[in-house]
Parts: C-alpha cells; sequence; structure tokens
C-alpha cells in the first residue's frame, strides 16, 4: 500500500473511544492523542477476499499458503479454507471426538517453522492441525485438565464460552496465558502468566502480569469490575510486550521474559464510568453472541441493567480502561487498540497506536466495518462486516512504519 493510500493527516477532534468491561465515550476533554500523526486507512483499502455459506459468524481468521486463510466459523462444521480469490478449498472440522473432529474450538494459530496452521480446543486443552490430513502438524497439550480449559483472553472475558483466545506461535514455540486459579473475571488479567509450550510439549513459564505491572489496587482501589487491565503479545521476533495500566506504559520483554525498554504512552482521556456506557459497549455483544436466547427490547433490558448497575456501583472503577488489544506486526512494531463504546464490536473501537521499536507513536484509524485479527507478513487480516451484517474476510497492507 502506498503512503497516500494510507493517508497522514493531524487530529485535534475528540473521537468516541472506550474501553472493555466498561465503557467508554467521548468526554469534554480533548483528545489526548490530538498531537499525534494519525493514518487513515479507508473502506478503499480493504481488499475483501469473501465469504462462502459454510460461515456464520467468524470467530478467527489465519493465514495460510498461497494468499489462502483458514476460518473459524461459529457453527461447525467449523473450519473453511478460503483462496486468495475467495473460493472454498476446504470445509473441515465436524462437531465430535474423532479425527478430524472438534469439540469446542476457539483459536486459530500459525507455527512460523512448519507453517501449519493449529485450531485450539477449549474442551479438549489442546492445539490440533486446522488440516487434519497433514501428517507433521503438532498434537500439543497447552495444559493438563479434565475438562475445559480456561486461557485468559479478551473475548472469553465478555462471552464466558469459550471464545477467542490469546495464543501466538513463535519459532520456539506456542505462547499463550494462564489465568491464576479462582480469580473471577476481568481481575485475572492482573494474575495472568505467559506460558511457553515448547514442541516437546513442556511449559515454561515466561513472566507474570502480578509481578511485572503490581496490584489493580495501587489505582484503581476496591474496583472489581469493568476496570483498565494489562495486556500482553509475543513479537514476530520472539520478543514480548506488556501494557502497565498502573504506569500508563509499554513494557518490552526479550523471548525470556527479561526486561528491555519502556515506552510512555499518550496521557489517559480516564473517561468517566457510566451505567448507559457499560450498557452501550455489552449489548452489540449480546446481539452478536447470542447470549441472550432471546433477549427482550433494548430499553428494557437497560432498564433492567441500570438498576442492577446502581445497586453495584462500588464495585466498577470510576474511569474505563484506555486500551483493549495488544499485537505485534514484523519484527517487533506494536499495536495498541483504544476501547470505543460506540464502536460496535464489545469495546474494540477503530483507532490503533503503533508503537515502533524506538518507542515513535502514530495513530491509524481503520474503517468502522474492519475488524483487525492478524498481522501478518505485510498485511493486516480481519473482518470486513458487509451488508445485512454478512461478515466477509478481508485484508489490508501494513502500510509504511
Amino acid at each position: 500500500m502506498s503512503s497516500a493510500a494510507w493517508r497522514t493527516a493531524r487530529r485535534s477532534t475528540c473521537p468516541s473511544l472506550a474501553l472493555l468491561m466498561g465503557v467508554v465515550a467521548c468526554s469534554t476533554q480533548e483528545s489526548t492523542d490530538s498531537a499525534l500523526a494519525s493514518v487513515i486507512v479507508s473502506s478503499d483499502d480493504i481488499y475483501v477476499v469473501g465469504t462462502s455459506t459454510s460461515i456464520a459468524l467468524i470467530e478467527d481468521i489465519m493465514p495460510a499458503a498461497d494468499g489462502a486463510a483458514w476460518v473459524l466459523t461459529s457453527t461447525d462444521p467449523f473450519l473453511v479454507l478460503l483462496s486468495q480469490e475467495g473460493e472454498e478449498l476446504r470445509v473441515t472440522g465436524a462437531r465430535g471426538g474423532g479425527p478430524g473432529e472438534l469439540s469446542w474450538p476457539t483459536t486459530l494459530a500459525r507455527d512460523p517453522v512448519t507453517g501449519v496452521v493449529v485450531v485450539y480446543d477449549a474442551a479438549l486443552g489442546r492445539l490440533l492441525p486446522a488440516d487434519h490430513e497433514e501428517q507433521d502438524a503438532p498434537f500439543a497439550q497447552a495444559a493438563a485438565s479434565s475438562g475445559p480449559i480456561r486461557l485468559n483472553s479478551y473475548e472469553y472475558l465478555w462471552t464466558n464460552n469459550g471464545g477467542r483466545t490469546w495464543i501466538e506461535g513463535t519459532e520456539s514455540g506456542f505462547v499463550f496465558a494462564e489465568p491464576t486459579p479462582a480469580i473471577p473475571w476481568i481481575s485475572s488479567l492482573w494474575s495472568t502468566e505467559v506460558v511457553r509450550l515448547m514442541p516437546n510439549g513442556e511449559t515454561r513459564r515466561l513472566v507474570s502480569t502480578a509481578e511485572l505491572v503490581g496490584d489493580s489496587s495501587t489505582r484503581f482501589p476496591g474496583a472489581r469490575r469493568f476496570l483498565p487491565y494489562p495486556i500482553w503479545t509475543a513479537c514476530p521476533d520472539g520478543s514480548l510486550a506488556v501494557y502497565d495500566p498502573n504506569e500508563n506504559l509499554l513494557r518490552r520483554l526479550s523471548a525470556d521474559g527479561e526486561a528491555l525498554k519502556t515506552h510512555q504512552l499518550p496521557p489517559e482521556r480516564r473517561v468517566d464510568m457510566t451505567a448507559e456506557r457499560v450498557f452501550a459497549t455489552v449489548y452489540p455483544g449480546i446481539l452478536r453472541n447470542r447470549l441472550m436466547a432471546d433477549p427482550p427490547e433494548r430499553d428494557v433490558l437497560y432498564d433492567a441493567f441500570r438498576r442492577d448497575y446502581s445497586n453495584r456501583a462500588d464495585e466498577f472503577a470510576t474511569v474505563f480502561p484506555e486500551y483493549v488489544h495488544l499485537d505485534c506486526s514484523s519484527p517487533d512494531t506494536l499495536w495498541l487498540q483504544l476501547f470505543d463504546s460506540g464502536g460496535g464490536q464489545m469495546g474494540r473501537g477503530p483507532r490503533w497506536l503503533r508503537v515502533s521499536s524506538d518507542g515513535d507513536i502514530g495513530t491509524v484509524d481503520f474503517p468502522g466495518t474492519f475488524r483487525p485479527m492478524q498481522f501478518h507478513e505485510g498485511r493486516i487480516w480481519g473482518i470486513h462486516t458487509g451488508e445485512f451484517d454478512v461478515e466477509y474476510v478481508a485484508w489490508t497492507e501494513l502500510g509504511e512504519q
């Protein structure tokens, strides 16, 4: 993509922004990133690959060879391979316990050494080859458990049904996040261990968010719901990064979890927590993920939520989190997504911070119809929501750093 395609601009208007587990709307204060160079990705910059009748809701996307992409969909058969032209090449992953069958698939990942795409089955706690005909694909147990395994992620906290978890493939094994047992909801993100699953099946603890960023009570005493939270990622070069909400900075770490350097982030917006903003974030996800079999009218549901919120207000933080997701593009450029209650994507807003290895920060605005999901080899793969809320596989080029 040319620099003209990713149009650069400077902004001073206040965007509508929000943050998870509580929602954010634009406050009366000026936008904290108004002085940052901003790149705008237009709808014309999004290449729509396509969809198929086998795809319901897209839960995850992972690029494969030759521009093709695996899609994890919400109903079985769960896996669809689309060519770069959008042609359906393969459908697999029926529900069951036999070869090529899946029980509770939540996430796609890719082994950068072999190029094999794997699917994480939460019921089994295993990584299985998306293409079950792959003879050399890993078949590794991610954790020992007699039942469904909980790995920490943003979507899992929202849907409480084993939604898309955080798993990254690295040259030295897959990396994932385990919560401390018995800690509920978003508080668990403050007590998470980032773990590497070695090729031989052994696991190695890399970093603990509790040790790295401290306790939430430092800034948010008494808060147990919808409070800001740490976020982590692994980069293609093997390094790690963690967002520290106590200090409002990014911490870069080596592949083994050793501290390297930090990047100070723009001043926080500190948007006030309200029942209306929380509901505005949650409600679209209730509809998309069918969290209620027969939801009442919006006004009826909001009124019930508002009453419940008023009885639990002291359990919430006073402000929303600043960021909802952290990702990394090759080799170590960090992407930090701002939370937005009005985005219609469970708080996932269209604006991201892009942070270079030297700490240079800019903003990138994506179209509201495009949700980035994978940063892979010069492209950002994601979901394009078209007419009638039909979801398509799509991508855009990374643009100039």
